[in-house]
């Protein structure tokens, strides 16, 4: 009788051969670019954290794995507002159910996985793992996140639109035709990435989120993420740079990533001494058309339900984050603790908004 050898579990520091293995087991496996190490090595440059693999072996082969980051006992996936979605990569749903039970019996304190669609295998198998070992679960709504469905094709998604958007969009595109000459382009390799991007994020910062200081420009640390995420995804062949010119002007940019049949959009900005030509929205019904042509099946805005977002699609997917709180008083004392965070976060933020009379 031959015994089925026991599957092996270790939080292992990412590189070298864990990271090859890693990124394999994400392509066989189909998983979003934001469970690639090349994306949570560029979230890390803002964090700054302590990532781990949590992973799962069959006869040494890697057949699930999730990042996580460590703090003492509790871990935590490695994402926040620039992570649309994330989820474990696993061969197969026993792979995946593998992972789950092995981060129950690893026992930490707590562990929250964050930024993860409501309903997929990820939200639904962990959760249930840990349940099961007495762990209790908190869930709460992140954001919903609009998509559209590609599967309609072109003429019957933009026959769906408003009448107001679809008058907009042609008034504002004569505007725009008779002020010179437009130009779209899409550019996805490493060659001239740099500067493409210094002028992207160049006329993002010339506008309101310069203003407010979340533009990409605004933070030395968050350029860097996502400069070394664009890299990554030439290098993959999953970056996206859609871009509107007039007259060889930049007037709007997208930053996205293509992967598995999805468009996921990560940031996007325009220039505001152009707003009578409308060149975000412009920039958008160009990339969604765009994204029909070439076959693919979701464009993901990512993010929150923005007002902006809405008036191309009424669908949404519901991004949740889930606290697992350990049983007796490792458990109480990480859940009592998170709370105080939160009231103290909440606290600060309300003390911010305070102005003097």
């Amino acid at each position: 009788m031959v015994v089925a050898a026991r599957p092996e579990f270790a939080l292992e520091f990412p590189g070298g051969s864990v990271e090859s293995e890693w990124t394999e087991l994400c392509e066989a496996s189909g998983s979003v670019p934001f469970t690639f190490p090349g994306w949570i090595r560029a979230w890390n440059e803002v964090c700054r954290c302590e990532v781990r693999l949590a992973a799962v072996r069959r006869g040494g082969l890697l057949v699930a794995a999730l990042p996580v980051t460590r703090r003492r006992a509790r871990l935590a996936t490695p994402a926040d507002w620039h992570t649309p979605v994330v989820e474990a990569a696993a061969l197969d749903a026993a792979a995946l159910e593998l992972l789950a039970r092995s981060l129950a019996e690893a026992a930490p304190a707590a562990l929250a996985v964050d930024f993860v669609e409501a309903g997929s295998p990820t939200a639904t198998a962990i959760p249930a793992a840990l349940r099961a070992a007495g762990y209790s679960i908190r869930s709460q709504a992140r954001m919903h996140s609009p998509y559209i469905d590609l599967s309609s094709g072109a003429a019957a998604y933009f026959d769906g639109l408003e009448s107001r958007k679809k008058r907009e969009l042609r008034r504002r595109r004569r505007r725009l035709d008779e002020a010179g000459t437009v130009g779209f382009a899409v550019s996805d390799g490493p060659i001239g990435l740099t500067s493409l991007l210094d002028e992207a994020f160049g006329v993002e910062a010339s506008g309101w989120k310069g203003r407010r200081g979340t533009a990409i420009a605004s933070d030395p640390a968050v350029t860097a993420m996502y400069r070394s995420a664009a890299a990554w995804a030439a290098s993959r062949g999953m970056l996206v740079v859609g871009t509107l010119r007039l007259d060889g002007r930049l007037l709007a940019f997208d930053l996205a990533l293509e992967h598995r049949g999805a468009h996921y959009l990560l940031k996007t900005g325009f220039d505001p001494e152009a707003g009578r030509f409308a060149p975000a929205m412009q920039l958008r019904a160009l990339m969604i058309e765009r994204a029909f042509d070439v076959g693919l099946a979701s464009y993901e805005f990512a993010g929150t339900d923005d007002p902006w977002k809405i008036e191309w699609t009424d669908t949404v997917r519901r991004i949740v984050r889930i606290d697992a709180y350990a049983p007796a008083v490792r458990g109480a004392a990480a859940h009592v603790g998170d709370l105080a965070g939160r009231r103290l976060r909440r606290l600060g933020k309300r003390l911010r908004t305070v102005r003097p009379r």
